[in-house]
């Protein structure tokens, strides 16, 4: 995802830039990368070559499935070069074959915390919200913007069922005053919409919370 400033209309494309060191070049790369993290920072991995070839502004990421106790524990395992960790959320819920699952965590460019600094609102196992904001010695930004990071798993479990899950993304989304406002993750959800051949419930859900939110698809 791709956010670009042009006059006083907002763009949002899937283009890549490779200068993101300021907001209106602000590009999202988001992923649910089913847990191996060990496989996925492999430098020939396909995680770290869309990485290296798109080069986000942002790295959000969805079930790395590692159950650790902090930040810092889980830094020195999963490290993306020329990037910060912002926000991590360790996998807590076990699932039928008695292994963690879930688990989220986002990443941004080192350079635009020279000039921006990460505001921090929720981060947990199923909802990430934070907003980047200029400094106040950096007198030419006006821009902000907000970034929720959300899984909504396949079944309802005993951490959160559906209907709540989408009342608080609602809830996270009016939390935050930000220019810009982006919901990325993965929410297993089905609807004819996205050109599934069946709409399921969650579906319906989904697409009638962003309606209310105003806000549109564009990417499924």
């Amino acid at each position: 995802y791709h956010i670009k400033n042009k006059k006083e209309s907002i763009n949002t494309t899937k283009e890549s830039n490779s200068t993101h060191t300021e907001l209106e070049n602000f590009s999202i790369y988001s992923r649910n990368i089913g847990g191996t993290l060990s496989n996925k920072l492999e430098i020939d991995s396909p995680f770290m070559s869309d990485i290296t070839l798109t080069d986000p502004t942002l790295v959000a990421v969805q079930e790395h499935k590692r159950k650790l106790l902090n930040s810092k524990q889980f830094k020195g395992i999963m490290t993306i070069k020329g990037y910060e960790l912002i926000a991590h959320a360790p996998a807590i819920s076990i699932n039928t074959h008695g292994v963690p699952s879930g688990g989220m965590a986002m990443w941004i460019k080192t350079s635009i915390l020279n000039s921006y600094y990460i505001e921090t609102k929720t981060n947990t196992e199923y909802l990430q919200n934070i907003t980047i904001r200029p400094k106040k010695d950096n007198t030419q930004a006006k821009d902000s913007v907000n970034i929720i990071n959300g899984y909504c798993r396949p079944v309802e479990d005993g951490l959160v069922t559906h209907r709540n899950f989408f009342k608080n993304l609602e809830i996270e989304n009016k939390k935050v005053k930000a220019t810009h406002k982006v919901i990325v993750g993965d929410y297993n959800s089905r609807h004819k919409i996205t050109g599934d051949i069946e709409t399921k419930p969650k579906g319906i859900l989904c697409f009638e919370t962003l309606d209310r939110m105003q806000l549109k698809c564009l990417n499924c």
